[in-house]
């Protein structure tokens, strides 16, 4: 079940807030300009393609892209198998996703398995956000995450 925690940037010896109320975290992270939601899971192979994810999620992502005007939609997919590849692919991965950045634009996160995690620093605040799959998490433009 997804979990909000925040400190602050400069105590994290204890967490000021701690839920798992999706109301919750969509209202704080609103504050933040960030959007939260859930979609319903859907039925996809044990290895979907992109088409297949894109397609079985058409519905929610013509919405999104239709509210926010965005045009650029992609599938990242990381399947735990324990090969040389994936170690590779992970490692990679994980280098990118650790190191504090920031966007031009929008960045959306729909997890349709798996899950991950998304920390947020804005307004003096780390706001870590443990994903599952059927959230919907929106960073937006210029947020430090």
């Amino acid at each position: 079940m997804t979990l909000l925690t925040v400190w602050d940037e400069n105590d994290a010896s204890a967490p000021e807030l701690q839920t798992r109320d999706a109301q919750v975290i969509t209202d704080v992270l609103s504050t933040l300009g960030a959007r939260f939601s859930r979609w319903p899971l859907r039925e996809l192979t044990a290895e979907p393609t992109q088409d297949e994810v894109l397609a079985a999620y058409r519905d929610e992502i013509d919405a999104v892209n239709a509210a926010q005007g965005y045009t650029l939609v992609d599938v990242v997919s990381i399947v735990d198998d324990e090969t040389p590849e994936y170690l590779e692919q992970a490692a990679t991965a994980r280098g990118k996703f650790l190191s504090e950045h920031q966007h031009d634009d929008d960045e959306d996160r729909f997890f349709a398995r798996g899950s991950g995690v998304f920390y947020l620093r804005a307004n003096g605040k780390v706001n870590a956000v443990f994903c599952e799959a059927g959230d919907v998490i929106s960073v937006p433009a210029n947020t430090t995450h």
